[in-house]
């Protein structure tokens, strides 16, 4: 079982320190979060008990272009401790995804986190306005 007062307490406090509302569930054993920003954006966060810390969103398939749809996917792993991708999933859906595995317990992993969250708020945000190419 995970330990409730450093994994969910941390996420909770760095979305409350950016004004982002959400909720959490429970799955296998993982903390799942859907997440909603100020200005409506919506995402998600997993933290995992082994301190893999997962943000993704979907995207609707429409807002990518023709090229984008026959499969865009990258995939960089620096240092072994985060990765990214852009990726069309068997479903059709297109999932862009930041996975970094995170010292929770470390003093600053709270202020590095919110910085995280923020930035793929922000990212995420961008792709919502307008085509993906």
């Amino acid at each position: 079982m995970m330990n409730k007062m450093t994994n969910d307490n941390i996420v909770e406090e760095a979305l409350s320190q950016l004004n982002m509302k959400y909720r959490s569930v429970t799955y296998k054993k993982s903390l799942i979060y859907f997440v909603t920003t100020e200005n409506g954006t919506i995402f998600d966060i997993s933290i995992g008990e082994n301190g893999k810390i997962r943000f993704w969103k979907f995207i609707n398939p429409e807002l990518l272009t023709e090229k984008a749809r026959k499969g865009v996917e990258y995939r960089k792993t620096k240092n072994g401790k985060i990765s990214g991708g852009l990726h069309v999933t068997k479903d059709g859906d297109f999932e862009v995804y930041v996975e970094q595995k995170m010292d929770l317990n470390d003093e600053m992993s709270g202020k590095i986190l919110e910085k995280q969250i923020k930035i793929f708020a922000q990212f995420i945000n961008g792709l919502d306005m307008g085509k993906v190419k």
